[in-house]
């Protein structure tokens, strides 16, 4: 939706920054792998795509951190990886952020250890 700002009456750079963590941005990933989430999702490759953030990207971006953690599975990694790449060469700004020991549902509590890279990652993103 590269309009959806004008349903809002917002301007299109409302949005300042964003922190994108442990996620999911290709779900055509989801679709055969075998630990079944698509089992609940139902989803056929051609709805995946459609939903997929990695296929959408905005035509104007703004700062992104994008993290995970280093001991998450290797999809969670390889597709944050893919993201912040994707990210940067559509020409936006991101930073990457790997947190040591941090597994995906420890993630959110990194958010709020001031020691942490991704809080301080965020808070520098958030003051500029």
């Amino acid at each position: 939706m590269p309009d959806w700002h004008k349903n809002y009456g917002v301007p299109p750079d409302i949005v300042k920054g964003a922190c994108a963590v442990s996620g999911v941005y290709d779900l055509k990933a989801l679709v055969h792998a075998e630990y079944g989430y698509n089992n609940e999702l139902g989803m056929d490759i051609e709805t995946a795509q459609q939903f997929s953030p990695l296929f959408h990207l905005p035509p104007t971006g703004c700062p992104l951190v994008i993290s995970y953690g280093a001991p998450e599975p290797n999809e969670f990694r390889r597709q944050s990886r893919v993201y912040y790449e994707a990210w940067k060469g559509g020409g936006f700004p991101a930073t990457e952020i790997i947190v040591n020991g941090a597994h995906h549902f420890a993630m959110s509590r990194q958010m709020s250890d001031p020691n942490c890279s991704l809080f301080q990652a965020v808070t520098e993103m958030i003051s500029q």
